[in-house]
């Protein structure tokens, strides 16, 4: 049993740039990137290990063996992953070396490291790699794919059994801020931050004491979804058999919250269980026992009207039919997140299938149904609208700790047993109104 690889996607561009001309179809490539927080140990490991490395210095062999662990979960998430679909990692090989921060330390090796061992896993033959490349018409390049070998598989197969996910650093940091870069940021310790940090680390306890599971999409029954540019796909069936549910591992319910220059922007709680499509979470069992996924309506809308002091459409993304609403959910996106209006018209012709002058038409009706907060649209309000959200939620989940009832939060909903849907609606109302001074609209 392996963690939930992160952000498991379909890769449009390594699908297409490994395309045979002729085959009748092209074979679907799917991507993850390792999370280097944990990996594999056993006695196989050491074995492997003491072949692969024979003459690594007692002061680079913890290193190593950590960046070789990760890499054998890595390979082992891809095969787990593989129905007929090829399911591989990328990992760029730049050797660039940044300072981290003691704190945001997650094992003892860095990226030279990690690439020195892919390399010799490679000359092993088990692992393949593509080589990354900047494709025309894309501002950034494409990652180094790599890929299992048969042998790999033959040796996960025989050693699998005697396997065991383990986390390399005893505790890891929960409270994470970044530069407008995206680049981990040190900050000063104080009371609010250590309270913050016990909450978010109680909430952990309590969601990882309880067994979660849910049954997979399988990737290879798909339909194309419909208005939009980019080539998209909703996948329909699960995966079939006796015991189709797969178990997070504790790792997968681990929350951390991220926030950006400062404490007061963003913050939204974040784990890899909530890379888990909505018809996954639809799945969801906490010790064999249903749960549901309580929504806030229109969210972000709707808190832009109560911070102004107003109270807002029953549904801020009302529209005459479902395609409409939609597009209203995008758009709302774009006005929220973009700096100018020219930027959201441009986000908006990317995302959906319309023309310029649609598009400007489609925001500026938008524009018009909501006159009473257009003055916060093109200004990134997303920084303030994530931190007002992830403040609901820290309190609400504060509070279910209280009671004992372990939640999964997936930004702007929260997965709870059934038993306890009304009283997880009525924290979230609740603290929702003492927030805001306004009721939310919440539904299942």
């Amino acid at each position: 049993m392996t963690p939930t690889p992160n952000n498991l996607q379909l890769n449009h561009q390594w699908t297409s740039a490994l395309a045979n001309p002729l085959a009748e179809s092209s074979s679907d490539i799917f991507t993850f990137t390792p999370n280097h927080t944990i990996g594999l140990d056993g006695n196989p490991v050491t074995t492997l290990f003491k072949e692969l490395f024979p003459d690594t210095t007692n002061r680079n062999a913890k290193a190593t063996r950590q960046a070789l662990q990760t890499l054998i979960l890595c390979l082992c998430q891809s095969i787990e992953h593989m129905r007929p679909p090829t399911t591989g990692f990328t990992h760029s090989r730049t050797n660039t070396r940044t300072k981290l921060a003691e704190r945001y330390k997650t094992n003892n090796y860095n990226a030279e490291i990690f690439t020195r061992v892919l390399d010799r896993m490679g000359e092993a033959g088990f692992v393949t790699q593509h080589m990354g490349f900047r494709g025309k018409g894309h501002s950034k390049g494409l990652a180094t794919l790599f890929v299992p070998t048969n042998l790999f598989c033959k040796w996960i197969h025989e050693h699998r059994a005697a396997l065991s996910p383990t986390q390399f650093m005893e505790y890891r940091e929960l409270v994470i801020l970044k530069d407008t870069n995206k680049r981990l940021k040190e900050y000063s310790e104080s009371d609010f931050i250590e309270a913050m940090r016990r909450r978010i680390r109680e909430g952990n306890k309590l969601r990882q004491q309880h067994r979660w599971r849910y049954i997979p999409l399988d990737k290879t029954y798909w339909h194309a979804s419909i208005n939009t540019r980019k080539a998209k796909r909703e996948y329909c069936h699960y995966v079939e058999g006796l015991n189709p549910f797969k178990e997070l591992n504790r790792e997968d319910l681990e929350c951390v919250r991220i926030f950006s220059e400062d404490f007061k922007s963003a913050g939204r709680f974040f784990c890899s269980a909530q890379n888990l499509s909505k018809h996954e979470r639809a799945t969801l069992t906490i010790d064999d026992r249903p749960t549901v996924e309580i929504d806030l309506k229109s969210l972000h809308p709707r808190l832009l009207y109560n911070l102004n002091g107003l109270e807002a459409p029953e549904d801020c993304y009302a529209a005459d039919t479902i395609e409409q609403r939609r597009l209203n959910k995008r758009i709302s996106m774009f006005v929220l997140n973009c700096a100018s209006h020219n930027e959201a018209r441009k986000a908006l012709m990317s995302d959906q299938i319309i023309s310029s002058q649609k598009a400007q038409e489609a925001i500026e009706a938008f524009i018009s149904r909501h006159k009473p907060i257009a003055n916060n649209f093109f200004k990134r309000a997303w920084t303030e609208l994530q931190h007002v959200e992830s403040r609901i939620t820290d309190s609400a989940l504060a509070q279910c700790h209280i009671r004992d009832i372990p939640v999964l939060p997936v930004h702007d909903s929260y997965i709870v047993e059934t038993k306890h849907a009304f009283k997880m609606m009525d924290i979230i109302i609740s603290t929702y109104k003492k927030i805001t001074g306004f009721n939310p609209v919440v539904a299942f």
